[in-house]
């Protein structure tokens, strides 16, 4: 028997169902806060304010660049995990955010559980480099040397727990060799002490590596992706040399996790059409990225798969942030 009482709750079930597509059609009604956890004038800030123009014009609403750097990007992170799950939080990441999760065992917030990948935009890899005096013309060319003086080469990175720490150690383990490490606090001098000669090899950026290679005060031997970089096509891979070798840096947008699935591949449509642009591809590489597009159900095992691998790898070397 249909009651008055399962009258009024079927209409208010109706209800709610027939508001789930008018929100999603609605949205946004409001301007949109992308939150970067870097401070203005990086790579990641870069990338933001360049989208942050046509997602503007294509969503109605303005997109706000809202920096709050700290804590290698955790700051940020726990801000946009703790905000409403409605759509109107951004947050742009790379991959240190994957390599924090093992780095950073009390997080404030689950790397994996309270955010969640809507959108990939770019990546960059990273690059090993030699001193334009090395012997070492190539990746296997180092390996050699190193197995011919096991402990006495050294390498570069930007500093304890980065991505190129992180790379420098799998790369040792995937060679066999041993080669020490020296930290420096920063890509720049870490550099700096390369084109000094005074480290035998540097896994370091890109954008930092290319002009020296190309004006030949370094020699890049190798970068850390699959395929080449469109920035240095003329620089093989590492894989080419070490199967399987991956420590490419990816460019992600996430939302708080719980945030409506229509909005979700609403905004995941406006990003992938933003890179795709003509316009905005040819800038981001001019600034050293591989414009980067993902089915959206790739993208959350993506960084779920990184996080578990890099947690492993750090858990096994013991790796400490300074």
């Amino acid at each position: 028997m249909i009651t008055g009482k399962n009258l009024r709750f079927a209409f208010l079930l109706a209800a709610l169902l027939a508001a789930l597509p008018v929100f999603a059609q609605i949205f946004p009604s409001k301007p949109i806060r992308l939150v970067v956890t870097f401070p203005p004038g990086g790579g990641t800030d870069a990338i933001a304010r360049l989208l942050s123009v046509p997602l503007s014009e294509a969503l109605g609403q303005q997109v706000v660049v809202d920096n709050r750097p700290g804590a290698s990007g955790n700051i940020g992170a726990d801000i946009v995990a703790k905000s409403p799950a409605d759509g109107y939080t951004w947050l742009i990441v790379n991959s240190t955010y994957a390599m924090n999760a093992g780095l950073f065992p009390n997080m404030p917030f689950d790397s994996e559980k309270d955010l969640l990948g809507l959108a990939t935009i770019a990546s960059t890899p990273i690059m090993l480099v030699v001193p334009a005096t090395s012997p070492a013309k190539g990746v296997s060319d180092l390996i050699a040397l190193a197995k011919s003086k096991p402990g006495q080469l050294t390498y570069a990175s930007c500093g304890n727990g980065t991505p190129q720490h992180l790379g420098g150690e799998l790369f040792k383990r995937m060679a066999g060799v041993d080669i020490v490490h020296v930290p420096y606090k920063g890509c720049a001098p870490a550099l700096q002490d390369g084109l000094a000669g005074r480290v035998d090899a540097l896994f370091n950026t890109v954008p930092n590596t290319v002009p020296q290679h190309k004006a030949g005060r370094l020699r890049a031997i190798g970068v850390g992706s699959k395929k080449r970089t469109a920035a240095a096509p003329d620089v093989p891979t590492i894989n080419e040399t070490l199967p399987g070798f991956d420590v490419d840096q990816w460019y992600v947008i996430l939302v708080p996790n719980g945030t409506p699935r229509e909005v979700v591949q609403r905004i995941n449509r406006e990003i992938d059409r933003a890179v795709a642009r003509p316009d905005i591809r040819e800038r981001l590489i001019a600034q050293s990225f591989d414009p980067l597009s993902m089915p959206l159900d790739e993208i959350q095992p993506m960084i779920r798969s990184d996080i578990a691998r890099w947690s492993k790898l750090i858990r096994e070397l013991g790796v400490k942030v300074d």
